[in-house]
C-alpha cells in the first residue's frame, strides 16, 4: 500500500512538474548558457591577449575593485607565465544570488581546467552577473 501511494505521489510530481516548470526551466538553461557564453568569450579575449577589451567589457563591479592600469599589468604578467592556452574544460558551475561584497543579484561561477604552456594543470575561476539590461558580465576572475 504504501509503495503504491509513494508511486502515485511521485508520478503526480512528475506530471505535476512537467507541466509547471518548461518555461521556469527554459529561462534557467537560456541564463545558465548565455552566462557561460560570457565566460567563454573573456577567457577567449585572455587567451587572445586583449586584455584591454576584458577590461573595457567587465562588470562595473569588476572595474571599480581595482585600478585598470594595475589589473592590465598584472594580467599581462601572469598571461606571459602562464604561456599560451593549450585546452580548457568547465569543471564546475553554480548559481548564485550574492558574492562577497557584492549587491544581491544574479550570479554564475564557473571552475575550468585549463592547461597552459607553462602549467599543464591550472585552475580559472571566472564568475559573471547579469546587469540590468540582462547581459552577463565578468565580475571576478582567478588562476591558480
Amino acid at each position: 500500500m504504501l509503495c503504491s501511494n509513494l508511486k502515485a505521489i511521485a508520478l503526480l510530481l512528475f506530471i505535476g512538474l512537467g507541466f509547471c516548470s518548461p518555461v521556469f526551466a527554459a529561462e534557467n538553461v537560456s541564463d545558465e548558457r548565455a552566462a557561460m557564453a560570457a565566460s567563454a568569450e573573456f577567457l577567449g579575449w585572455l587567451d587572445a591577449g586583449q586584455f584591454q577589451r576584458c577590461w573595457d567589457e567587465a562588470a562595473p563591479l569588476f572595474r571599480e575593485r581595482t585600478n585598470e592600469e594595475q589589473w592590465i599589468q598584472d594580467i599581462t604578467h601572469l598571461r606571459k607565465a602562464l604561456g599560451n592556452t593549450l585546452k580548457r574544460s568547465i569543471q564546475f558551475k553554480k548559481e548564485m544570488t550574492s558574492i562577497d561584497d557584492g549587491p544581491e543579484g544574479e550570479y554564475r561561477f564557473f571552475i575550468y581546467r585549463t592547461a597552459f604552456e607553462k602549467k599543464a594543470a591550472a585552475i580559472e575561476t571566472v564568475t559573471v552577473v547579469q546587469d540590468k539590461g540582462g547581459r552577463w558580465r565578468v565580475v571576478g576572475l582567478t588562476a591558480q
